[in-house]
């Protein structure tokens, strides 16, 4: 299957378009067929691309093959209600086997505003944006498909207008190219939050096709990675210290830009948990961040790893653990403050977990732990482990402030041994011995052994 990957960043002179091409020649040269799509109407990786061809400085000819927007145009103008992508002709690289380009077009940046009007007027009802809104992944898509690219690399110019913004939705992946400097580093801190508007936006809209028989795409692209580049090595070994500095101000930039889809992913399993205990089910497991990486078909997922080892030696008791590389996404003391007023996270021993418990949610989680522990007492005499689980959870329910008057706890503390305790209880081998005695007499077998015929049985 083709995979769409975009170089993004909303600042310029960052090599981005070099870097795409040269990767494009790469993957061409390793025996994939790609396809760059200039999807940037300053049209560099395009210049780039056909720079080696003699007719690209005659200006008695015409470059070859179909533009992107002379693909686009008859959608925006309302002709079609899909671009017909086998009409569509891509130009071959005379020099690298496998490389192709779908070239750039300058008129393509009135494309801006066909693109924000569909992006703004496609949650309506109106057909033709909903339609324009799909148009640059179903192209982008339809041609890797009906020419079995590997991969189509989009090159997008350095901004956040609705030309970037389709593109990159459209994508399955993005790579961010930077350089270290003080406006990149400013540049990714403003990413995050860009992309996660893209994203929220993007999911009201598709939930609006299905009346009308459309298919959405998925709109989440995945951030592959950041490519730091030009700078300047001191000594022959490493960069600049300077240049090493904005590095790791770039990366805590990065942490940063994910730390804006943390908060709402708690919620998420906040909501599973309560979920699970209504269903009378308790719930354990872990949460924590590491990026996944790819080796052929295979994807390697060191989170599935690590938060699985997290469960096992921490979460002990019924709650979701959460990793110290989470929390240490929020370093700054502004952003400390937005993850406890979301008030999502709970500390106990040194240990963190995922929070459940607010006002509204109280009464809903002491109740279904109630119930639970009321449907399952007969089967914990015993049997500690599982008994210490639910005597865990009855004091997280209470240690809580939002503990509701009135409410009381539903789990018997201990007592003493006194004249009315059945002493057979403390017995394991009378236990049992009594155990089979009442069977007997349950089943009506006589003296002799033989069964009895009773009634209702």
């Amino acid at each position: 299957m083709s995979k769409l990957i975009t170089f993004y960043n909303n600042k310029g002179g960052v090599s981005k378009t070099t870097t795409l091409f040269n990767l494009a020649v790469h993957l061409a040269e390793s025996g994939k067929k790609i396809l760059v799509a200039d999807c940037d109407p300053q049209c560099n990786a395009t210049e780039l691309f056909l720079a080696s061809s003699e007719e690209f400085d005659d200006p008695d000819k015409s470059l070859p093959g179909t533009s992107i927007y002379e693909a686009l145009r008859p959608r925006f103008e309302g002709e079609v209600a899909r671009v017909d992508v086998t009409k569509v002709e891509l130009v071959a690289s005379p020099i690298y086997k496998g490389l192709h380009l779908l070239r750039g077009d300058l008129e393509f940046s009135s494309a801006e505003g066909y693109l924000a009007n569909a992006t703004n007027q496609a949650i309506t009802e109106n057909v033709h944006e909903k339609n324009t809104y799909l148009a640059i992944h179903r192209l982008l898509s339809g041609i890797a498909f009906e020419h079995r690219f590997d991969y189509v690399l989009c090159d997008v110019g350095p901004s956040t207008g609705a030309i970037t913004r389709m593109v990159v939705l459209a994508s399955d992946g993005f790579f961010i190219p930077l350089t270290p400097d003080r406006f990149c580093s400013q540049a990714v801190r403003v990413l995050g939050r860009v992309l996660t508007e893209w994203i929220k936006r993007h999911e009201e809209i598709a939930k609006t096709f299905a009346p009308f028989k459309l298919k959405p795409f998925p709109g989440k692209p995945c951030f592959l990675g950041a490519v730091i580049q030009n700078f300047k090595v001191h000594s022959g070994t490493s960069p600049k210290v300077s240049y090493q500095r904005w590095q790791e101000k770039i990366n805590d930039g990065l942490k940063t830009s994910k730390q804006d889809q943390v908060v709402p992913f708690l919620r998420l399993l906040k909501r599973v948990q309560i979920s699970f205990l209504r269903q009378g089910l308790f719930l354990r497991g872990a949460a924590v961040y590491a990026r996944h990486f790819q080796s052929g078909k295979l994807t390697y997922s060191p989170a599935l790893t690590r938060a699985h080892k997290l469960e096992q030696e921490s979460a002990i008791y019924p709650r979701i653990m959460i990793d110290h590389n989470i929390l240490e996404m929020f370093y700054s003391s502004d952003q400390q403050a937005k993850l406890v007023t979301s008030c999502l996270v709970s500390e106990w021993n040194g240990t963190f977990f995922l929070n459940i418990l607010e006002p509204k949610t109280w009464p809903v989680v002491h109740a279904a732990a109630r119930d639970l522990f009321h449907r399952d007492s007969h089967k914990l005499a015993g049997k500690e482990s599982a008994f210490a689980k639910h005597v865990w959870f009855e004091n997280y329910l209470f240690a809580s402030p939002y503990v509701k008057r009135g409410s009381k706890r539903y789990i018997p503390g201990p007592r003493l041994l006194d004249e009315k305790a059945d002493v057979v209880r403390l017995n394991p081998a009378q236990r049992q011995k009594s155990a089979r005695e009442r069977m007997r007499k349950h089943e009506g077998v006589g003296d002799k052994g033989q069964r009895l015929k009773a009634k209702g049985y």
